[in-house]
């Protein structure tokens, strides 16, 4: 992705895991670590902190000059409202945060709710209930910890340990990779394309529909010294069960085959669930009943001439996430997310960052993915990541030519296992924290 030789941006004072982000393209043996901590000596945990805000990964020094190696391994640090008030408890933090509900509350409570979007009269499910969750739920520090491969980063992480060994207490741990040497999710998908980029960070990207977006997007800009170009992370740990999966999308294959679609494959539907081939290439470029197969997955390209979502259907993943209408850009999320395989476990760390938890994140988690008429007229709920489709609901599948296929849907192979919501503060928002304030 292009960058500006000059940003705009006070990229030394940004965590660089927003922008420009720890993984690039050619990363294909990266490997990211979570430490979720939480509090034990208060006075202590301040202590280790302070002592690791010079070795802190910022925007300038995530992004390399030509010809000079990438970094070797990188750390960023994150809290969650509890963790601050656990931290700070003489910062006014209901008032620094006054605008920012969703973080006061905190993820689990947000999906044990529902939440209300703007006027609209029914409230929606983000994640659902909460209660059998099993990582994040009561942390108050992350520190999260990138190396270009597992070695480098397996020698960061235990000396990063050390160093917070003292005021917390023993750290719950989420490994993730870059799976096989592909920048792919564990379904086989190409991962992490059509990121939005960041005006006055980013270069326009010749040909794309997308423009850069402005930098308070993703970063606050409300003047405050705690939360300035700082950002809002989100962190879910989604479990993948690949075979379930499979099943469904034969099972549908099946049904569209009968109703005479063409082509009618389990991976031609796996392709309509989530929107792209498994290359990454848009279906709006290569519709499953086309005769050859176009290789693109730029960004290029957008939903202006399916109306109807006869070459990518409207309950497609990417088209319900990023429409590409002319508001889709005020709700953009910058994905962060890495593959993890754990104790014959595989599946997502998703990671994104935004300025606000509820004009980004919730409103696609909740309100875009599980609605019928939203981002777009007649859509049925995303079958990957909606409440709906765990509960179970029902999938238009345009077909072809005229008409289309209902298809019924209950999601058993993505499923939510843990998460929160926590602050990325830039380093004068850590100095003012972990400095003046205390």
């Amino acid at each position: 992705m292009g960058l500006l030789e000059h940003p705009d941006l006070p990229t030394d004072d940004i965590q660089g895991d927003i922008v420009p982000g720890f993984r690039g393209k050619e990363d294909l043996y990266y490997a990211q670590h979570f430490l979720l901590l939480r509090v034990v000596d208060r006075d202590r945990a301040r202590e280790e902190l302070k002592g690791l805000l010079p070795d802190l990964t910022t925007a300038a020094a995530a992004v390399s000059a030509p010809g000079e190696p990438a970094m070797a391994t990188s750390t960023n640090v994150g809290f969650t409202f509890a963790g601050l008030r656990e931290l700070a408890p003489e910062v006014d933090l209901d008032g620094v945060f006054h605008a920012h509900e969703a973080f006061r509350s905190g993820l689990a409570e947000r999906s044990h709710s529902k939440i209300r979007i703007d006027d609209e009269e029914a409230p929606f499910d983000l994640l659902g209930p909460s209660t059998e969750w099993t990582v994040g739920k009561d942390a108050h520090v992350v520190l999260n910890l990138g190396g270009r491969d597992g070695k480098l980063l397996a020698g960061h992480v235990e000396a990063v340990k050390q160093r917070v060994a003292g005021g917390f207490g023993k750290p719950c741990e989420q490994p993730g990779a870059v799976l096989s040497g592909r920048q792919r999710e564990a379904f086989g998908f190409a991962d992490g394309l059509s990121q939005p980029r960041v005006r006055g960070f980013h270069m326009p990207r010749a040909g794309s529909v997308v423009p850069p977006l402005p930098a308070d997007r993703f970063l606050v800009a409300d003047g405050h010294p705690v939360t300035t170009n700082g950002s809002f992370m989100v962190w879910v740990r989604f479990l993948q069960n690949r075979a379930e999966f499979e099943a469904h999308c034969d099972k549908v294959a099946r049904k569209l085959d009968l109703s005479g679609y063409d082509q009618a494959d389990a991976p031609g539907v796996a392709a309509m669930e989530v929107g792209r081939r498994t290359d990454g290439t848009s279906l709006t470029r290569s519709p499953i009943t086309a005769a050859r197969h176009v290789t693109d997955s730029g960004d290029a390209f957008d939903y202006a001439d399916d109306h109807l979502g006869r070459r990518c259907p409207r309950h497609a993943h990417v088209r319900k996430m990023n429409p590409r209408t002319a508001d889709a850009g005020d709700h953009a999320i910058l994905r962060r997310g890495i593959p993890f395989r754990t104790n014959g476990e595989e599946g997502l760390i998703f990671v994104c960052y935004q300025a606000s938890i509820e004009q980004q994140f919730e409103r696609l988690q909740a309100y875009w993915a599980n609605a019928t008429y939203e981002p777009e007229a007649n859509a049925s709920p995303d079958p990957l990541i909606s409440q709906r489709a765990r509960d179970g609901c029902i999938v238009e599948i345009p077909l072809p030519r005229r008409g289309s296929v209902p298809v019924k849907v209950t999601n058993t192979w993505i499923l939510p296992t843990g998460g929160f919501y926590a602050f990325m503060p830039s380093l004068t928002g850590l100095t003012h924290l972990l400095g003046s304030a205390l």
